[in-house]
């Protein structure tokens, strides 16, 4: 009887086992199921084609926007170029269609002139007429030259870190800067400034205003003189801007800059009426 009781119970522990084994197994199945029904899809390799690939999302998702060739070009700008216009908030807008036929030709004149050669125009003339505008335009214009290009070497893939934007710089913020390379006492900074200046120099165009407003016409011509200089012979155009007349700007100016100017560039006079006034006149807002 003891024997038998003993298997029974033997017997028994046996399928208590079995049952808890099957019920661990569907319990794991279970687990392994539900995992991989959150798990989250290892996102395709991108292609460098922008718009290929928004079409490819099209076709597994369906119903996505896509922007027209306006709409993209309005969120570049937004996004890429603007951001990079070295010029106080007023100037950063672009001119797509100029109001002032004058402007428009210094404009054209402008691009034409500056082509790597080391040119040097000089914008003058009173105040209001447009110049730092003008200024502002042709560092927008080289802002999208410059995008494009990134685009055609990335084959669509956008990559905002391979351009830098057309530097903007006060002719009075440029002797702050670099004084201590042309001043008679020197000083402890010198292997820095020294490569800022180069990466300056470097810049394929570089706009400097406000000529007129330097005080200190000694470092002004030595400042002025050597950066301008450098920039000609390293072939990088540069666009200067004065509220000076014609007269003046010949007096202040140093020979040997005249002389690169009338080599490769040229000296545009302003003589249109203030647009500031004009604006004013009409009780809008106070043009640029």
């Amino acid at each position: 009887m003891t024997k038998q009781l003993t298997k029974a119970a033997l017997e028994a522990m046996s399928q208590a086992i079995l049952v808890e084994r099957a019920e661990l197994a569907a319990r794991s199945r279970a687990r392994e199921a539900a995992a991989a029904a959150l798990a989250v899809p290892e996102a395709p390799a991108m292609p460098l084609n922008a718009t290929a690939f928004v079409a490819e999302l099209q076709e597994k998702f369906g119903g996505i926007p896509v922007m027209n060739a306006e709409q993209e070009r309005a969120h570049t700008w937004r996004t890429q170029i603007a951001p990079r216009i070295c010029f106080p908030p007023r100037y950063v807008a672009e001119i797509r269609e100029w109001q002032c036929p004058q402007q428009q030709r210094a404009f054209e004149h402008c691009v034409a002139a500056f082509r790597g050669v080391g040119a040097i125009v000089a914008l003058i003339g009173v105040r209001g007429t447009g110049k730092t505008t003008i200024g502002a335009q042709l560092a927008i214009r080289r802002a999208w030259e410059d995008w494009q290009s990134v685009l055609d070497k990335a084959e669509g893939l956008r990559s905002a870190t391979t351009w830098r934007a057309t530097p903007y710089r006060k002719l009075t913020t440029l002797i702050a800067r670099f004084k201590l390379l042309y001043s008679d006492f020197g000083g402890i900074d010198t292997e820095a400034l020294e490569e800022s200046r180069t990466m300056w120099v470097s810049e394929s165009l570089a706009i400097i205003d406000e000529l007129h407003e330097c005080d200190e016409q000694r470092l002004k011509g030595r400042v002025l003189t050597d950066l301008l200089d450098r920039r000609y012979a390293a072939k990088t155009d540069t666009l200067i801007i004065s509220n000076q007349t014609a007269e003046d700007f010949e007096k202040t100016t140093d020979d040997s800059v005249m002389s690169r100017i009338t080599e490769h560039g040229c000296i545009l006079e302003c003589t249109w009426p203030s647009w500031r006034e004009r604006i004013a006149a009409n009780g809008a807002e106070v043009a640029r």
